[in-house]
């Protein structure tokens, strides 16, 4: 995914915050290519798209060397392929090299070194009520944001994403999901933590506002040291073999709606599955109605054999409600001449795609062609 590199920066009122917003206006600087900056750290901070073999989701990663990648295990868990964006780049495919979903931390290799700087690990502890500020994409966002705030406790332990662990850091920085796996970086320029997950209030297990969680540096160095030269992990295989040799789809995210990113990602999923012949999957995103409307996957799929997606551009979300929304798209295509409409080998297809929630998931209920495809340019 192509972004515009954005930076939000907010700060509540109260408590000490001189020093990180001292350290957020400072000028971008680095030596030995470790960043001094959070203005430096942006640029080493990426967007991480996970896909199973069923649906997707986004979260944050961070390099710490020319190669390596931090983030959360959560975000990783079950890919069946990973890819980040660091702003203004292209999507990068990365693997999974070391997992420690007990920790919920994860550590990840690019496929190829990169020109960036990165992120230096802090060799002392944070502290409570010590500055700090948070990078990342939240609720899935292509714009990057950092937000600042305090460290307000060391928990003794706490339940994260199944797992109880000791020691994490509570934070009051503003954070959604989509920040998972992204750095909290201290006045002296390093990583003191790891975004991990939020406290859920027992009582209505809804997030509880100015109540997260991060796992602390010396974790993450463990992992750093152990896992730092080892072999690839091999990625979740699906029931449904695709072609090995497919292309990455790009997600062009265009609204500012909260919602966009991840109804533009259940989209995106839905044409990867394409692009890997899994044909199965990509039927499993529709609902039962839109199934039944189709009528039979065999046939819904043996039109779409020589078909790849190539960009899935979200323009507006529209008739938003608790139960349904409609995403405004243009869809670009590669396929044989006899696939395509009018002999055209690439299209370009204006679609409105209406999707239905259901639960935590947004399955797609419709699909409306709003002019005939044109040819790409």
């Amino acid at each position: 995914m192509r972004a515009a590199h954005t930076v939000d920066i907010s700060c509540a009122a109260g408590g000490n915050r001189r020093g990180v917003g001292q350290f957020l206006s400072e000028s971008y600087r680095h030596t030995n290519r470790h960043v001094t900056g959070v203005g430096a750290a942006s640029a080493s901070v990426g967007q991480i798209r996970s896909t199973t073999c069923d649906r997707g989701w986004t979260g944050t990663g961070f390099l710490v060397s020319d190669q390596l990648i931090l983030t959360a295990a959560h975000v990783v868990e079950g890919a069946h392929a990973l890819t980040i964006t660091f702003p203004d780049d292209e999507p990068r495919p990365v693997s999974v090299v070391g997992y420690r979903p007990d920790n919920d931390i994860a550590l990840l290799r690019l496929d190829e070194s990169v020109e960036r700087p990165y992120l230096a690990l802090a060799d002392t502890a944070a502290t409570i009520a010590q500055p700090v500020g948070v990078v990342g994409y939240p609720l899935g966002k292509s714009a990057q944001h950092v937000n600042t705030g305090i460290v307000s406790s060391v928990e003794d332990s706490a339940e994260l994403n199944g797992h109880m662990i000791k020691r994490v850091l509570s934070l009051d920085a503003a954070i959604n999901h989509g920040n998972s796996g992204g750095p909290v970086i201290n006045n002296s320029r390093q990583v003191v933590g790891l975004i991990s997950g939020t406290f859920l209030d027992p009582n209505t297990e809804e997030a509880a506002e100015g109540f997260h969680f991060a796992i602390p540096a010396n974790r993450l160095r463990m992992l750093l040291d152990r896992y730092g030269d080892a072999d690839a992990r091999p990625f979740a295989e699906c029931e449904e073999e695709g072609r090995a040799d497919a292309p990455l789809a790009e997600l062009l995210v265009r609204s500012d709606d909260e919602y966009a990113e991840e109804l533009g990602t259940v989209l995106w999923t839905h044409g990867q599955a394409i692009n890997e012949s899994r044909y199965e999957a990509a039927w499993n995103l529709f609902t039962g109605s839109m199934q039944s409307r189709l009528k039979d996957m065999d046939d819904w799929a043996s039109g779409l054999s020589t078909t790849y997606w190539l960009v899935v551009e979200v323009r507006e979300v529209s008739e938003l409600t608790d139960e349904r929304a409609v995403v405004r798209t243009f869809v670009r295509t590669e396929q044989d001449a006899a696939d395509g409409p009018d002999g055209q080998t690439c299209s370009i297809w204006p679609l409105n795609y209406t999707l239905v929630r259901n639960g935590d998931e947004w399955p797609i209920d419709k699909a409306t062609l709003r002019a005939k495809a044109t040819a790409c340019a």
